[in-house]
């Protein structure tokens, strides 16, 4: 009986730990022209009808990024 409450357990766990994953993600990128060269300073624009607008400004790498964001369809500009 224990092994079964031992193993009940593990499974709750684990299903919690993939649910908590699935619930928030990251979008990030570089951005660059077709030679491969970066472009920093970019103002890049994220919108969700679930969070609306959120802005960043390309690193000079050009690379930009938004983090822990919600499910939901996104537009990047």
């Amino acid at each position: 009986m224990k092994k079964f409450y031992l193993l009940l357990l593990i499974v709750t766990l684990l299903s919690s730990l993939s649910f908590s994953q699935a619930s928030a993600s990251d979008i990030h990128g570089d951005v660059t022209l077709e030679d491969g060269s970066v472009l920093p300073d970019v103002l890049i624009t994220l919108t969700c009808n679930n969070i609306g607008e959120k802005t960043t400004i390309t690193s000079h790498e050009g690379y930009f990024r938004f983090l822990k964001l919600p499910p939901g369809n996104y537009e990047l500009r």
